[in-house]
């Protein structure tokens, strides 16, 4: 039938490029549905944050954080998500709610060092949903780091605040987490799709399509969870 011909076409060892934290909550759980569609099929996954270097490497896709600087790739948008600030309330219970910006105590804040240059710390902005201002604020936290597992451990002990892309707060039983200056949000976290310039196989097209339908899971899911909010 069509599916098992579509299934022995897939076939063979496809390399992909994926960013830690991105996989492990929206793409890897439904990895095994994706090899069972595809039994001739073998994934060789190399998982990190920093830009991936597909001519270097000879992998077949990648999912990149921050737009490629190499040329001669196949470029697309892939997702796009908010950030915004968190805090448990263990954390307002000790602390208190902040206010406004100036109110954030930095000795208690966590952010993100820089994905291309990890001896630096990213450069905070953010964006008033009410006004449509961008506040650029010097990165002075206590600590940066490039893992957000390991920011979720730091956050989940009432001493600290961070920023966290959406779907990490919808995807997770998160009661204990609370928006903090929910006027506010980050600079929106952009997502790219890259495949060398070459014929796409089936292979590849399979994967990339698989990818799609993981991030369309998610969107239908936060719609639904939405509309359930605001009941």
């Amino acid at each position: 039938n069509a599916l098992m011909k579509e299934s022995q076409e897939v076939e063979g060892e496809l390399r992909v490029t994926l960013p830690i934290n991105l996989s492990a909550k929206l793409i890897t759980p439904y990895l095994p549905d994706f090899l069972e569609k595809h039994p001739g099929l073998k994934l060789k996954l190399n998982l990190k944050q920093t830009e991936p270097n597909l001519h270097n490497t000879g992998f077949d896709i990648a999912v990149s954080l921050t737009f490629p600087t190499q040329e001669s790739l196949i470029i697309r948008s892939f997702f796009k998500t908010k950030i915004s600030l968190y805090g448990t309330k263990r954390y307002i219970q000790k602390y208190g709610m902040p206010e406004n910006l100036d109110n954030i105590n930095r000795s208690h804040a966590v952010s993100y060092l820089d994905i291309n240059d990890p001896r630096k710390s990213s450069p905070i902005s953010f964006l008033n949903k009410n006004t449509g201002e961008t506040v650029f604020t010097e990165n002075n936290c206590i600590i940066a780091l490039n893992n957000v597992t390991n920011g979720m451990i730091l956050l989940r002990t009432g001493e600290f605040i961070m920023g966290l892309e959406e779907y990490e707060f919808f995807l997770d039983a998160n009661d204990d987490l609370v928006p903090l200056l929910p006027e506010y949000e980050f600079t929106e976290q952009k997502y790219y799709l890259i495949t060398p310039p070459k014929y796409k196989s089936n292979k590849v097209q399979a994967f990339c399509d698989f990818l799609d339908e993981c991030i369309q899971r998610y969107e239908d899911d936060r719609q639904l969870r939405l509309g359930q909010s605001n009941k």
